[in-house]
């Protein structure tokens, strides 16, 4: 097989032999190679590791995402380590690529996603994971068919509130969606003020479920002049988890147009 790679952060990886075993340090994509491998082939996850529910109970933690128990993974011994650039900690990267080969993944966008997984088809010799690409191809054009009308802002984070800006993937989801993200201008992850996001006379704001857990209970304690009819709560997963996830994503779309 070829061995020698260059991964999705520019790194230079070595693979002498087809890979059985691995650990992703990426929830959605554990999530994605269950689906597509087998929960056997996952020897390890992060505490954030959560889908699906009835198969990773079983797989053994190794941390968060941000920090990662280094010697237990070592311990498990995987084949391959997958990481992403934005998830992940240089710092972990560094000390489990003296172990393992290690594959950085930086995903903004389906096409960045598309590209991760046929690369990952070809390193697993796995013709599953190419047949997912072709699903999630499939999937976003028979479903990607609103006009970006409605302005909205997302919230991520409470207590400070913050938000995504147009370099995220989170942001691609959004224009996928159907939707015009209000700080599109800004970088990464932003704090914003409820000053701020009513100046942009949003249609709607949107409450993630994740990382922070709005709920209908945020929306009642608030006291801001907006009509909190257009304030909802959204699954923060099928706007910022991809892989096998996108296979649900515009669905979960269409159903929250209707909802609107």
């Amino acid at each position: 097989m070829r061995s020698k790679w260059i991964d999705q952060a520019g790194n230079p990886i070595l693979i002498t032999k087809t890979p059985k075993t691995l650990f992703s340090g990426v929830p959605s994509l554990t999530e994605t190679f269950i689906h597509c491998c087998s929960p056997h082939s996952v020897v390890a996850r992060t505490k954030f590791c959560i889908h699906p529910h009835e198969l990773v109970s079983s797989i053994p933690k190794v941390g968060g995402t941000k920090h990662l128990n280094i010697n237990k993974i070592i311990e498990l011994n995987p084949d391959i380590v997958i990481l992403n650039k934005e998830e992940n900690t240089y710092d972990d990267y560094v000390e489990l690529a003296k172990h393992f080969p290690v594959y950085v993944s930086d995903i903004y966008d389906t096409d960045s996603l598309i590209s991760f997984m046929n690369e990952m088809a070809d390193i697993f010799k796995l013709n599953s994971l190419r047949r997912l690409c072709l699903d999630i191809e499939k999937n976003r054009v028979e479903n990607t068919k609103y006009k970006n009308i409605n302005k909205v802002a997302y919230i991520i984070w409470r207590n400070p509130y913050m938000s995504v800006g147009g370099d995220t993937y989170i942001n691609h989801m959004i224009e996928e969606a159907g939707f015009i993200n209000i700080f599109k201008d800004k970088k990464r992850y932003p704090e914003v003020s409820w000053e701020e996001i009513l100046s942009h006379n949003p249609d709607y704001i949107f409450l993630s479920s994740e990382p922070f857990p709005f709920s209908q209970k945020h929306i009642d304690e608030l006291d801001v002049n907006y009509n909190t009819d257009q304030i909802k709560i959204v699954d923060g997963e099928m706007f910022s988890w991809y892989g096998i996830r996108n296979l649900l994503a515009y669905e979960y779309f269409k159903t929250l147009h209707k909802s609107l």
